[in-house]
């Protein structure tokens, strides 16, 4: 019995369920138990702990055999839930199937929306977090310590929860409406001033002043009577405001309308590829697809459908297809991601793929975890109680595939994948569906859907005999009945003639020889094409993205943007590529292999070099023209002056450069670890660098890191001091946005180190500033007032006015923290005249 189907609640009574039926477990003992270990869901508790925990200090003789007693009971109930881990015990479960986690992590949820200002997703993730709630956490659990530790410390985050969901609903123009809420829970906790700021704002909304002033009065004579303390400064300030009918207290101007937001938006996600054109055949397992739905409907876990086979036999082809035909059962959307688990590149990473999945969700992209653990956690979360199809096609192994896994019961997974990913049936329950090839009559049905029926009919003979060549992989079945329809008055039989002859492919002679089928519809294919188009395929190999443009194709094949795209539309005629979107063009991951061998054996060394040299660069100038317009502020290396007569990029406003971002993101990505790879390090650390500023703005932390990580070590190999430190402050800032501190002084130290070995002042400087930044976030004052000083020094030495500004901008809002207000003032004044002088 796996975890799935599981659900544990403690915010109340102790409920245990499996699927729609609920497991008792009565026994008090049994109960603490439990409990200790699904608050620390999926982590070893040391069997002393559990001991101290359920017993107390100083547990009875012979409490190690009634604990092996109390585990044996619940693990006949729980099953594999349950697991002996030395030095202890552990219960196999995700944090969304415990009310606990559930909550916790939903409450982090509304508190990113707040902090966005998405009022009503912050009021929806509150209430629903709240709606967990049945009572007194952990009520009848007898666990002295347990509850002694955790319950308080939940109390006070509903406390927290119920504060916050107020201040949404009260920013949404609620005021009237939580008046009544709020009297009672002033009224249990009279000693919160939070909870008394939120009444006095509502009263006083509502046009009741007195009553706002009462509250105040109230609070305080309860905080001098209980504590002998004044209120706080915040609640001061707003009595003051109450009194003086400061329109700052009025309800602020609806915000605008987030673009991404922390949750799934108005419009569900619909992101499957289109339906396959003339699909046919698959009946038995289109029905075994359809039993897996009504297992699903009548179940209580996550279903999942692990579709494989070999390259070319229609896994994704089927599992789109029938995608398309249930997608209506599915309310709240569709998920698609392409995992490039056997593509030339490395598979997507588990943390890259949630990110995707996320954002599909709406999720911000700054709001997106970096870690996995915490990433899985949210989009678990986002899912929980909804229905979704979920297509995860091209995996590489169960454990690239395992933390996509929503928990929801309502939701259904398809996988596809080359290997059999057993680690997926055994422990997730997939149920496994390995593909084959086509039946004789399937392929003949496709080839008729293809070819037209009166052909196929009147040559049955030569359309089995084709069938047979290609051995009857429709992704070898189509790329044949391409070439047949390109080219008038071309028989089938005259077709099958030409692919059978000659000693290269008599290897298609070999029973069962798939590949060699495939080899031998790739070679006539690329044989049929026209020299410019061989060439314009090949090169398309040495694209390290997803996909490329017809102005990137052009410049890969030294060709005029009109030539890319003729040669680009017959390749697409030819089902040697697709075009993905309107003007962009892919492969399927095996032609993709076949155009990189065609590459390697008919292009030499130098002439691949260039290509890529001629794309990369054009990535390059892109982006700068990109970073001018968005970031300018931002620090970089400087570029190389062009030397191939090439017009700077340019872009017509801000929003078309971040449009152009957003749409190559996944490529220049990729372009920098390509560059790295070959041999183009100058190139993999100036694109990187010139990405930084855009990373800082979108927050896609993934690709971000894999862009900076490249960067430093291309640099490292050749010995750059400045791009080396250039990339420590790329790293240094992704740290820094993600609160990791610790890290961020690491690598902004690093910087400053490299930044004067290299006689680089303005990152040196830059990376002083940014640690004085850290550290007065981190509440290190006198430290971080010494770095913004010598970065201030550095600037003033160099004439860097913006870099002036920035820094004793900095300076004053430190010594203001610091409560040094004269010369607070004094910095700021001088930052005021620094950034008019600027244009800033």
């Amino acid at each position: 019995m796996g975890a799935d189907g599981w659900r544990f609640g403690l915010l109340g009574p102790m409920e245990v369920w499996q699927g729609s039926t609920r497991i008792p477990v009565n026994a008090p003992r049994e109960q603490a138990l439990l409990a200790v270990l699904l608050l620390n869901a999926d982590r070893v508790v040391a069997a002393e702990r559990l001991m101290e925990l359920v017993w107390g200090d100083d547990p009875p003789a012979g409490t190690k055999d009634t604990m092996h007693t109390l585990v044996w009971r619940l693990r006949r109930q729980l099953g594999a839930v349950l697991v002996t881990s030395p030095p202890g015990y552990v219960v196999r479960v995700r944090p969304d199937q415990v009310d606990v986690q559930r909550f916790e992590a939903q409450l982090q949820l509304g508190r990113r929306a707040a902090a966005a200002g998405r009022a009503a997703q912050a009021a929806d993730l509150l209430g629903s977090a709240l709606a967990l709630w049945r009572g007194e956490p952990l009520a009848g659990v007898a666990a002295e310590g347990l509850c002694r530790m955790e319950c308080p410390r939940l109390a006070e985050l509903h406390l927290q929860a119920v504060e916050a969901r107020i201040d949404a609903l009260l920013a949404l123009g609620e005021h009237q409406a939580v008046v009544g809420e709020l009297s009672s829970l002033v009224a249990a906790h009279p000693l919160r001033e939070g909870l008394s700021g939120q009444i006095m704002t509502a009263l006083y909304r509502c046009g009741r002043q007195a009553e706002a002033l009462q509250v105040y009065q109230e609070l305080r004579r309860a905080l001098d009577e209980e504590l002998g303390v004044e209120p706080g400064s915040e609640v001061r300030r707003l009595h003051q405001g109450v009194l003086r009918a400061d329109p700052m207290l009025d309800l602020p101007p609806p915000a605008p309308p987030a673009q991404a937001g922390a949750g799934l938006g108005s419009a569900p996600p619909a992101q499957l590829p289109a339906d396959v054109a003339g699909f046919s055949g698959r009946a038995g397992y289109l029905a075994e697809l359809d039993g897996l739905l009504t297992a699903r409907d009548c179940g209580g876990s996550v279903a999942i459908a692990a579709i494989d086979g070999t390259t070319g036999v229609g896994k994704t082809a089927l599992a789109v297809h029938w995608a398309h035909q249930v997608r209506d059962r599915f309310k709240d959307g569709q998920l698609h991601l392409n995992l490039r688990g056997h593509d030339a590149a490395a598979p997507m990473s588990p943390g890259e793929a949630l990110s995707r999945l996320l954002r599909a969700l709406g999720v911000a992209a700054d709001q997106i975890p970096v870690e996995v653990d915490e990433a899985a956690a949210l989009y678990r979360t986002l899912l929980a109680e909804r229905r979704m199809l979920v297509v995860l096609d091209n995996a590489s192994s169960a454990d690239q595939v395992r933390p996509l896994l929503p928990g929801s019961p309502g939701c259904l997974v398809l996988v596809t994948s080359r290997d059999q990913l057993g680690g997926l049936v055994a422990r997730d329950g997939a149920h496994r569906l390995g593909l084959g090839v086509l039946g004789p009559q399937e392929a003949e049905a496709l080839l008729a859907t293809m070819l037209g029926g009166d052909r196929v009919h009147d040559e049955p003979e030569a359309t089995m005999g084709l069938a047979s060549a290609c051995a009857r992989l429709p992704l070898a079945l189509r790329i044949a009945a391409a070439n047949i329809t390109g080219r008038s008055g071309l028989s089938i039989g005259d077709y099958l003639a030409e692919l059978v002859q000659g000693d290269r492919l008599s290897a298609l002679a070999v029973a069962g020889d798939k590949q060699a089928a495939v080899q031998a519809a790739f070679d006539l294919s690329y044989r049929r094409l026209s020299g410019p188009q061989r060439r314009m395929f090949r090169l398309l190999g040495l694209v390290p993205g997803l996909d490329v443009s017809v102005s990137g194709a052009a410049l890969l094949a030294e060709t005029t943007v009109r030539q890319a795209g003729d040669a680009l539309s017959a390749l697409a005629t030819a089902h040697l590529v697709e075009e993905s979107a309107r003007g962009r063009y892919t492969f399927h991951d095996l032609l993709r292999l076949y155009a990189r061998q065609r590459v390697t054996s008919e292009e030499s060394e130098p002439d691949r070099q260039a290509a890529r040299r001629r794309l990369v660069s054009s990535y390059l100038s892109e982006v700068d023209a990109a970073a001018r317009l968005l970031y300018p502020e931002k620090l970089r290396l400087p570029l190389p002056a062009t030397r191939d007569g090439r017009a700077h990029a340019s872009f017509d406003s801000p929003a078309a450069a971040l449009a152009w971002l957003d749409a190559e993101r996944p490529n220049l990505t990729a372009a920098v670890a390509d560059a790295a790879e070959h041999g183009l390090g100058p190139m993999a650390w100036l694109l990187a660098d010139a990405l930084r500023g855009y990373f800082y703005l979108s927050m896609h932390t993934t690709d971000w890191r894999q862009a900076a990580q490249a960067a430093l070590a291309a640099a490292r190999s050749e010995g750059h001091l400045r791009a080396q430190a250039a990339a420590h402050l790329s790293l240094a800032d992704l740290d820094w946005r993600a609160s990791r501190h610790r890290e961020a002084i690491s690598h902004y130290t690093e910087a400053v180190t490299l930044s004067q070995q290299a006689g680089w002042a303005e990152g040196e400087a830059t990376a002083l500033g940014n640690l004085g930044t850290v550290h007065w976030q981190a509440g290190r004052l006198d430290t971080a007032a010494e770095h913004c000083r010598r970065a201030l020094a550095i600037h003033r030495h160099s004439g860097n006015l913006g870099g002036q500004a920035i820094a004793v901008g900095n300076l004053g809002t430190v010594c203001w923290q610091a409560g040094r207000l004269a010369e607070a003032s004094r910095h700021h004044a001088e930052a005021l005249v620094l950034n008019r002088r600027t244009g800033s």
